[in-house]
């Protein structure tokens, strides 16, 4: 059967829009989405054939179909929103450092059934009948255990509070498997590009009548994908330990702090979010030496920031680079951190480099490598998030050491708001939200 025939089979009406308009359409589409995700939730199975032809086509329709469904406008170089029809808020930006209850505030924060987060870790390891949950995408219903709203809110805030990007990149929640963003196609700062969105300054004389010109939106589009952080645990802790919820607990919300920054740095865009690295957007500047960080390097990398930009920059370094910068000179041979800049050789040396703070990471790259030191504004990256963090068990990798392997689950993605490097209206070098040593 093919894909049209399907849908209709499954969904009861033809797959365009009727004379009623595309906005009617698509909510009846998401409806109709929606009724089939819940009957194969009600009936615990996943798509049959034709099921999964009429929801493929369905999704894909979603794309081509004009609405205001799970579309937002993130507007980085003025950071408002311009949607006419969609209220100007925080929503429509993201969120910057916002905890768990301020990005779902439907969530509640309790434990549901459980009597506290010792007896829903022992729920889990203990194999109880798995509950179902909710996911669009293309397998459909999967089984696992939906972490409480208050479980969830200490897993995000303390995530929030170990991670240097969750705190610093643009949050925005989902609702589904898909978030679009509308942005700014803000690339050329020239004349003839206008300084945002082809938006043009000019000056008027009396009589003089302005030109008129289009604004260029360009659309982001984040898929949530699955991110999963594994922690072992005895079955010695499990049966006897009375402070598993401590030693399970804090191990998952440090094990999703490390893969959040890890994949904003890192993140190659195959199943999982696009990071600085791979960014096409990012600014890479050559270095001076092999395997070396002068200051010159970090000169030349601050020159190709933003300038609006700079005021909320931050460097993110390995340990090997951090040692580079702690003996950097500058171009007279002095000591840029000196002992008696810092109080003395035994005090803790300052965590900033030219007036930016530094933060010291092991998901950056080793020295010499590009990524080694990065000169970066997160709130240039937008990430989607899913309100739901799930928490499945299995012995299987385990079992000769007889532990329990903890998964927790998180969907998620990520990806600059700029597509590409700006053009100054002025000339010179081209800018970046991001600058990377090469």
């Amino acid at each position: 059967m093919s894909n049209v025939s399907a849908f209709q089979r499954v969904f009861g009406f033809e797959p365009h829009p009727s004379n009623s308009g595309s906005t009617e359409f698509r909510s009846r589409l998401i409806a109709a989405m929606e009724d089939l995700i819940s009957l194969l939730e009600k009936e615990s199975r996943d798509f049959d054939s034709d099921e999964k032809k009429a929801f493929d086509l369905a999704y894909r329709l979603l794309d081509y179909v004009p609405g205001q469904v799970e579309t937002r406008f993130a507007l980085p170089d003025e950071r408002v929103s311009i949607g006419k029809t969609i209220e100007k808020s925080s929503l429509d930006q993201g969120f910057i450092g916002a905890k768990y209850s301020k990005l779902f505030p439907h969530v509640p924060l309790t434990m549901g059934a459980y009597k506290g987060t010792e007896d829903f870790l022992r729920t889990v390891a203990g194999g109880g009948s798995l509950e179902k949950r909710t996911m669009l995408s293309e397998i459909g219903v999967s089984g696992g255990f939906n972490v409480p709203g208050f479980l969830a809110d200490q897993i995000w805030n303390l995530a929030l509070e170990q991670s240097i990007c969750l705190s610093r990149v643009r949050v925005f929640p989902m609702k589904g498997y898909a978030l679009q963003i509308a942005a700014w196609d803000s690339g050329d700062h020239t004349s003839s590009g206008g300084p945002i969105g082809n938006f043009s300054v000019e000056w008027l004389g009396e009589g003089h009548t302005a030109n008129k010109v289009k604004p260029k939106l360009r659309a982001i589009k984040l898929e949530a994908q699955k991110v999963a952080a594994f922690v072992d645990a005895s079955r010695e802790l499990i049966q006897d330990g009375q402070d598993m919820s401590n030693q399970i607990g804090f191990a998952l919300k440090s094990a999703l702090s490390y893969a959040t920054d890890d994949v904003v740095v890192n993140g190659d865009g195959l199943g999982k979010p696009v990071g600085i690295l791979n960014s096409e957007s990012r600014i890479r500047v050559n270095r001076a030496s092999a395997n070396a960080i002068s200051y010159v390097d970090l000169v030349n990398m601050i020159a190709r920031m933003i300038p609006s930009l700079l005021p909320e920059a931050i460097w993110i370094c390995s340990p090997a680079a951090y040692t580079q910068l702690l003996l950097l000179t500058d171009t007279v041979g002095n000591y840029i951190w000196t002992p008696g800049s810092f109080k003395g050789a035994g005090a803790a040396p300052p965590q900033a480099i030219l007036g930016l703070p530094l933060f010291v990471s092991e998901k950056a790259n080793n020295l010499g490598s590009e990524g080694d030191i990065i000169l970066v504004a997160l709130s240039a990256y937008a990430m989607g998030w899913r309100e739901q963090i799930v928490l499945e068990t299995s012995n299987i990798p385990g079992w000769s050491e007889d532990l329990v392997s903890f998964r927790v689950i998180a969907r998620l993605d990520g990806r600059a708001l700029l597509d590409s490097p700006v053009t100054p209206a002025y000339g010179g070098n081209t800018l970046s939200w991001a600058v990377t040593l090469i």
